[in-house]
Formats: C-alpha cells, structure tokens, sequence
C-alpha cells in the first residue's frame, strides 16, 4: 500500500464564515478528511486552535466551520487512521491544549496518534517557526519515515512572500511519487 499524509489536512474542511476570506492562503488541501481517506491518505497532520470558545481545525487566522471533535467523528468509523495533532497557537497556552489533545485521544482511541506538537514554541520568531513535542507519539505509531513533500513557508523562497499554495502548485507542478517505504505529506492530494 502506497504510505500517503496530507499536510494541514482540515484545511480541506468547510471554514468558518467570519474568516472566509483568508481561505486562499489558508488552504492547503481541497478534499474533506473523509474524502483524502478515500483517495489513499492514511496520516493526517491536524491543526487546532481555539475560536470562539471552541477547539477548532486552524492553519494560521483560517478556521474550521465544525468544532475539531466534529470533524474528526468522520473518520472515526474507518481503519487504519493515523494522526498528529498540532496547536497553532503561542506556547504560553499549550497547556489547555495538551488536555484537549488527552480528551480527543480518550474520545477517540480507535486512531493511531503521533506527537502533539506546538507549533509555536518559545524559540520561534517571526516567519521562522519552531516545533515543540507537547506529548509523546503512541507506541504503536509509526514504523515508516515521513517525508515532507509540499512546499514550505520557509522565508528563503519568493512563495513566502505570496502565501497562496493554490498558487504554488500551479507553477511548481511536482507530481508527487508515492512508495510503501515512507510516509509523504502532500498539499492538495
């Protein structure tokens, strides 16, 4: 079986009408969840952050539409599920999430988790973002390598100043070849 994980994968997901307008920055995949499942994707990369009182799937000030235990009540009926779960906010209110992150693996123990990470750790400074382990992965996660194969918002490429990956994978057109050796993170599968 070919080892397919999106990138930013709830980007997919309806988003919530108050931050529409920033969807062609935000969004890193066209496909829901349930439908990257179908086409072959087995790692999910999962991004929250609060709004409006509620943990929500997030890239950046892009949010979900559903609350994040919504969304992930799709793929709860489907085998072989694998995610990791990432805060897209600052390091000082990690915490809060690293209970939310205990209660969604306690609401859902049917997945297989990588680590909980925080995306902003106290070393991250302006566009350089630096990953935190918040909680180790399961013991029984993964055998594989992962490998990113999407293009970075990294600060070395002129794409970083016009964040709209849409955009991105018109003119960087890389067909993305899959194998049974290594997980692959991919934008817009």
């Amino acid at each position: 079986m070919k080892r397919i994980a999106t990138h930013d994968s709830v980007t997919g997901e309806s988003g919530h009408w108050l931050t529409w307008i920033l969807t062609p920055f935000a969004r890193t995949q066209t496909k829901n969840l349930w439908e990257q499942y179908y086409a072959g994707c087995r790692l999910f990369d999962i991004r929250v952050k609060k709004f409006l009182g509620e943990w929500r799937g997030a890239h950046g000030w892009w949010f979900t539409r559903e609350p994040i235990e919504k969304i992930l009540a799709t793929l709860a009926s489907l085998p072989d599920v694998k995610l990791t779960l990432t805060y897209e906010g600052r390091a000082e209110n990690a915490e809060e999430f690293c209970r939310y992150a205990r209660e969604l693996k306690a609401m859902f123990p049917e997945f297989h988790y990588g680590p909980v990470c925080s995306k902003y750790s106290k070393g991250s400074k302006g566009i350089k973002v630096q990953y935190e382990t918040l909680i180790p992965e399961d013991k029984e996660w993964l055998t594989l390598p992962t490998e990113q194969a999407f293009l970075p918002l990294d600060g070395k490429h002129w794409q970083t100043y016009l964040p709209i990956p849409r955009l991105w994978k018109l003119f960087y057109f890389r067909k993305v070849e899959f194998t049974c050796d290594v997980f692959k993170f991919v934008d817009f599968l």
